[in-house]
């Protein structure tokens, strides 16, 4: 019988007398690492994370983000590092990092609501108004989104914790490829939902910055083993830069040059999970309508566009037809817009409608949307304007894909303008079920005291056109148009505190208007775009439209008529809608403030008497007005907020849940398959030996490049305890079999004896490490899938 199969199992050596590269005090606190990170690493994690942040430049509108997100993500990194330095653990470090990031960010985006420099409660409350905002547009904005401060605080937020998580990952466990995981998710979540400009440049610095990290980490985590960049010294470190940095200079250059050139690359996805196509498709951005107050304030007195037409008009962007409890949107789908427009001229008016044709021509300059603007309904674009696309539902017209806004676009169209009258409109007809299904729709948790004040506003009417009436004229006698005392929203409690504070600028009129005329089943929709714009003083048929002049309105569909706008902002007035609408045209043209009462024309047929309550009054435009203290934002409004916040996290917790599932599965998976193909002794050995160390590597680390069996062995028995003997003889016999003759380990008996005393070792192993695996361990080990990598 052969030496294997007589030897006794063998006992491990007192670790005392145990002579190993690894220095004692390593002990079970893994591998002993390389030199400690030098400045050239934290440059590339730096570096790194400024990558990310340029990334955010496909979300945001412009480049005004970069500069406070950087400054986070700069100052993350120093805490970091001075956190490291001070040798500070565990709870106290992430105190730290939770402590130090809220204050800087107190200090960079609300110092003006500080105490002696600290957060007070005023703090609270601005962070929690700017993240409301930003909750609201985040549900309608499709990037470029606007610079909003919730949205600047949630980045700064998340590009400080991966400052942090990175610099812990890369310097504390000293590890090369998870310091960049937050960030490549971070980076895939701009890619996701950002718009398509610059995606190579961006994508080949991300790409760049991370592999020069992962090279410069390499060098500093390798260990002192004999490799072949230890044993060449300096010399060998710079061919290792060099090379590794010519091969990520040429991965950028080939994902960033040759990937977009290959055949295939821009055509049309297998899966097109975005909705979109070239030709025709979903088109997604920013609502007009998140905007509007940007403009009406910040860009009053800009000139974005003007228009030459035989007949001022407003000037419309877009209709938005859903309204969710937080957000006024549109889900429109366009086609080539060129020549007649179909289903544009007849979409919803009377067949036999009687009007004039406004011929427009429109040159943008600083609209910087993709929207093209034209007096509604649009029934004939220039067919040498095939740069615009058109959805006839909601009569809107776009700029075609590859355009990003339809600024330095010059094109023509003309417009249908029905010429109708009250008497035309107030006529009793049912409503078409296609429009009753989609312009009555309501969210489940639409005020109540919403409904009711619609109610009330409009008791007594008759006909469709009465109840449209009553309320625009309610909103234009009983309250204030007030652009500097009220943000901008348009969800339910705003829509409350609107209706309690009667103060609002178009945004609130318009939104809280289509709402309640829905709650009355008035079929209506949010219109954004223009007034006429300022005439100019040499050509009376062109238009100059500044930023004063953005608007938003109700249309309401009349069966009669089709879609019919309506006027309920005090101090606005369309042209040519006085007959129906009883206002006459008005605008903001920069001047004095205009006081405007309700006209009423001798063709509009009286309405019965309003009650008393209700009596006209003047409407004056105002600064800021700071409401009572009474009046208060009702409850319950923010239940949308809550619900999608738990589904967020239900999914998230789902998510979470699955990833663990998943991984499980596959290390069991992989176990069951490499003893599956182990058909031999010598091979059952082996994986034996693999799979106890990979459980040992929990607790003691896993083995160095250096480091042979034994080695391991002595390392990781302090903190196998009993089961240390186990391992030892199990690394004695792994090593006789690996290096043995052919023909060496005797008989078959004799060979599967020792594979079944090495599986016993194993289990042996396996057993020990769980036992003195601790809570976070075993969570760390459930998450990661690194070892399935190795």
């Amino acid at each position: 019988m052969t030496a294997t199969a007589t030897r006794a199992a063998p006992a491990p050596p007192p670790p005392a007398s145990r002579t190993s590269p690894v220095p004692p005090s390593a002990g079970a606190a893994g591998p002993q690492r390389g030199p400690g990170p030098g400045a050239a690493v934290n440059v590339a994690l730096v570096a790194y994370t400024t990558a990310v942040v340029i990334g955010f430049g496909r979300l945001f509108a412009d480049g005004s983000f970069f500069w406070p997100l950087a400054a986070a993500a700069w100052a993350g990194h120093a805490a970091a590092a001075v956190a490291r330095r001070r040798r500070l653990r565990g709870v106290t470090s992430a105190l730290v990092a939770v402590v130090s990031g809220i204050w800087l960010a107190t200090l960079a985006f609300y110092a003006r609501t500080t105490w002696a420099l600290l957060p007070t409660g005023r703090t609270l409350g601005a962070l929690r108004l700017d993240g409301r905002e930003a909750w609201q547009v985040f549900g309608d904005v499709r990037a470029p989104a606007p610079v909003l401060p919730g949205f600047l605080v949630a980045g700064a937020a998340a590009v400080w914790l991966i400052a942090w998580f990175s610099d812990w990952a890369a310097f504390r466990v000293r590890t090369v490829l998870e310091p960049l995981l937050p960030g490549l998710a971070l980076f895939l979540f701009a890619a996701i939902l950002g718009a398509p400009g610059h995606r190579i440049a961006v994508t080949a610095l991300f790409v760049v910055a991370g592999l020069a990290f992962v090279l410069l980490q390499r060098l500093s985590v390798d260990g002192p083993g004999p490799g072949w960049v230890r044993t060449h010294g300096p010399s060998g470190r710079q061919a290792l830069l060099r090379g590794g940095g010519a091969l990520a200079v040429l991965a950028a250059l080939a994902a960033g040059v040759v990937g977009p050139r290959l055949p295939g690359a821009t055509s049309k996805a297998w899966l097109d999970w975005r909705g979109g196509a070239a030709g025709q498709g979903t088109r997604v951005t920013v609502s007009p309508l998140v905007d509007l107050r940007d403009r009406l304030v910040a860009q009053s007195s800009v000139e974005l566009f003007e228009v030459r037409s035989n007949i001022p008009t407003y000037w419309r962007l877009t209709a938005l037809d859903r309204f969710d409890g937080n957000v006024w949107s549109s889900d429109a789908r366009f086609e080539a817009a060129s020549g007649d427009l179909p289903s544009g001229r007849r979409a919803g008016e009377a067949p036999n409608a009687q009007g004039d044709v406004a011929v427009q021509e429109f040159r943008i300059t600083s609209l910087s949307t993709l929207w093209a603007p034209a007096a509604f309904q649009p029934d004939w674009v220039d067919p040498a304007s095939n740069a615009l696309r058109w959805d006839p539902e909601s009569s809107t017209l776009v700029v075609a894909p590859g355009r990003s806004t339809s600024d330095g676009m010059t094109y023509r169209v003309n417009s249908f303008l029905p010429r109708l009258t009250a008497a035309q409109l107030d006529t009793p007809e049912g409503l078409p079920g296609s429009i009753s299904r989609r312009y009555l729709d309501l969210p489940s948790n639409f005020p109540e005291y919403a409904r009711r004040t619609a109610r009330r506003v409009t008791a007594g009417a008759r006909t469709l056109y009465q109840q449209a009436r009553l309320l625009q004229d309610w909103f234009r006698t009983e309250f204030t148009y007030d652009l500097a005392g009220v943000p901008a929203g348009q969800d339910n409690s705003t829509l409350v505190r609107f209706l309690n504070t009667k103060r609002g600028f178009c945004q609130q009129f318009a939104g809280a208007y289509a709402a309640m005329a829905r709650s009355l089943g008035l079929p209506a929709r949010v219109a954004v775009g223009f007034t006429p714009g300022e005439r100019d003083p040499k050509d009376p048929n062109l238009y100059h439209v500044k930023g004063r002049q953005a608007h938003a309105w109700p249309e309401v569909y009349l069966p009669s008529a089709g879609w019919v706008p309506f006027e309920p902002t005090p101090s606005r007035g369309m042209p040519g809608a006085t007959a129906w609408t009883g206002v006459r045209p008005q605008q903001d043209t920069g001047g004095a403030a205009v006081r405007t009462t309700p006209t009423t024309q001798g063709s509009i047929p009286q309405l019965g008497t309003l009650p008393p309550e209700f009596k006209p009054r003047q409407v004056r435009t105002v600064g800021r007005v700071t409401p009572p203290p009474s009046l208060r934002p009702r409850a319950g409004a923010g239940s949308a907020v809550v619900r999608d916040a738990g589904r967020a996290l239900l999914v998230s917790l789902a998510l979470a849940a699955a990833w663990v599932v998943s991984l499980a599965a596959a290390r069991t998976g992989r176990r069951a398959w490499r003893r599956r193909r182990a058909s031999t002794p010598q091979a059952r050995v082996r994986v034996a030996w693999r799979e106890a160390a990979e459980a040992a590597s929990g607790i003691a680390g896993p083995p160095g490049a250096h480091e042979t069996h034994s080695d391991y062995a002595a390392r990781a028995a302090p903190a196998l305890g009993a089961a240390a003997a186990a391992l030892h003889g199990l690394a004695v016999l792994s090593t006789e079999l690996t290096w043995a003759p052919p023909g060496a380990t005797g008989d078959d008996a004799a060979a599967d004896d020792a594979a079944a005393r090495a599986e016993r070792w194993r289990n042996e192993v396996l057993q020990a490490s769980r036992h003195h695996r601790g809570s976070k361990s075993r969570l760390v080990a459930a998450v990661n899938p690194r070892p399935l990598l190795g």
